[in-house]
């Protein structure tokens, strides 16, 4: 519920279409089966299958992906605050209980 307000309500410079929300509880996958994944929409709601089955298709004509690897920096993602990267972007680090 609280990456859904986020999706939902968030405000500071960007708004977001959706979100994937990373999650033991949805969709479980990894060696364990401890890991899934899930993508919100705009409205912080699940995406229609219509969507979800459109990217799951798209993930099967991925023939190689890239990793940034030391490109990256190091994120405390215990400490609230914004990384800047390097290409003008940034990483926030926030409370979803905030917007919840």
């Amino acid at each position: 519920p609280g990456m859904s307000a986020v999706i939902r309500d968030r405000n500071g410079g960007s708004v977001p279409f959706g979100g994937f929300i990373l999650s033991a509880s949805h969709n479980p996958g990894g060696i364990d089966e401890d890991f899934g994944i899930k993508y919100n929409c705009e409205n912080g709601g699940p995406a229609p299958e219509k969507v979800t089955d459109g990217i799951f298709e798209h993930t099967k004509t991925i023939k190689e992906y890239k990793t940034l690897d030391d490109k990256f920096p190091e994120i405390d993602i215990d400490t609230i605050g914004a990384t800047q990267l390097a290409d003008g972007a940034s990483v926030d680090v926030f409370s979803t209980t905030d917007d919840h």
